[in-house]
Order: structure tokens, then sequence, then C-alpha cells
């Protein structure tokens, strides 16, 4: 089986995940839909992470490779197929499901520490009932009407939802490392102040991200 990385933004690379793979022995393929320009899936697609990007859900006219995504997303969600969406990636899972994507609402950056909602979570076994991310968006989702929210900020309180029996849609990032920080900081004018604060939390941060990342694996059969 092979999990596939669906990149939309060549500035929100895969990240941790990588490491979470390693970890659980899984082969995985990159696919640089903004390079690629169409999506090309592997045979023996087992399970998707849907990256985040700088573009909004509605952006399909600036990047069309977004129609083949939604798409995408919206068939994995009707064959019941293991999917983890990321920001960007959590908003499309949203949209396909019937939810709502709204622009320049609660918006994040930085370190925050993530509420669970409730126990007996799956993708939040092993974490604490408030555990530390990470944020950067400015759009946020609100998950289908009848659907259960995972997770919560003061500022956000969309952080997480299911979307099928093994389909996440995230808000937060549980993906990013110093470099990816650094990078996105950057473009703030703010990088001393985003680094700092992330790898003051760095090591409890990649602990807990490594452990969801490898919870949603271990769903894949």
């Amino acid at each position: 089986m092979t999990i596939a990385f669906i990149e939309s933004d060549p500035l929100v690379p895969p990240g941790l995940v990588v490491e979470a793979l390693a970890i659980s022995n899984i082969p995985y393929r990159l696919i640089q839909l903004h390079a690629d320009r169409h999506l090309t899936l592997p045979p023996d697609l087992a399970g998707a992470v849907i990256l985040g990007g700088t573009m909004s859900v509605e952006d399909v006219t600036l990047f069309p490779f977004l129609a083949d995504l939604k798409a995408f997303v919206r068939q994995g969600l009707a064959n019941r197929l293991p999917m983890l969406g990321i920001c960007l990636g959590g908003q499309l899972l949203a949209e396909a499901a019937g939810g709502r994507v709204h622009r320049n609402r609660c918006g994040e950056k930085g370190v925050r520490q993530i509420r669970q909602a409730g126990q007996e979570i799956r993708l939040f076994a092993g974490l604490a009932s408030t555990f530390t991310s990470f944020e950067w968006h400015d759009d946020s989702f609100v998950p289908p009407s009848g659907t259960a929210p995972l997770a919560s900020t003061p500022t956000c309180p969309h952080q997480a939802f299911e979307a099928g029996p093994r389909a996440f849609g995230l808000q937060f990032h549980p993906e990013v490392d110093s470099r990816i920080v650094a990078a996105w900081s950057e473009k703030t004018g703010k990088q001393k102040h985003f680094l700092e604060e992330y790898e003051k939390h760095a090591d409890t941060y990649r602990k807990t991200s490594l452990a969801l990342l490898n919870n949603f694996f271990n769903m894949i059969p």
C-alpha cells in the first residue's frame, strides 16, 4: 500500500509527516500538485494526507488544479478512503462533506494550546486533554451540521472534525518543523518571534505531532 502526500503549495511541504511514516514503515508518494498540475495517484493508494496552502478553497480560477483535488476529496469520502486534511486540506474536507469555509475568520498564527472536545477520540489517543500545536491560517472551516467537534481553541472553535470512518480535517498544523516555521514567518516580518516561540515548545510539539500522525496511519488497513 502507498500513502499519498498531496502538496498544493511549495511553501507547505509534508515536514514531520515523512518522519511519522518512516516510523510506521509505510511507503509514500509525494504529489506536488502545484508543479504537476495533474493528480496522478498510485495504483495501490491506501490513504492520503492533504496538505495546506496559501490559497483559499475558492481560488479555483487562480489554481485550476484545486478542481481535481476537490473531486478527489469528494470521491475519497464516498469510497471511505482514509484521509487527513491539514489546514487547507481540512477546509477542503469540510467543504466536500457539506460544511462551510469562511475567508478571514478566526485566523491564528503561532503556537496554540488545542483542547480536545471529548474523550476517546481515536486521532488524539495518547494526547493530553489540552495539547500543543501550531497554527497558521486566515480562513477557517465550519464542519457539516451534525458533526461533533473534536477540538477547539479560544480563538477558533473548529479545530478538528471527523468527516468519515477514517477521514479527519484539522485546522492546526501537526506537520511543521523549524525550517517550515522560519519560511512562513519570514514573510510576516516576525521571523524571530514565531521561530523562538516554536523552538521553545518544539520537543513537546514534536512528540504530540508524531503521536497524532501515527494514530492516523495506524487506522489505515
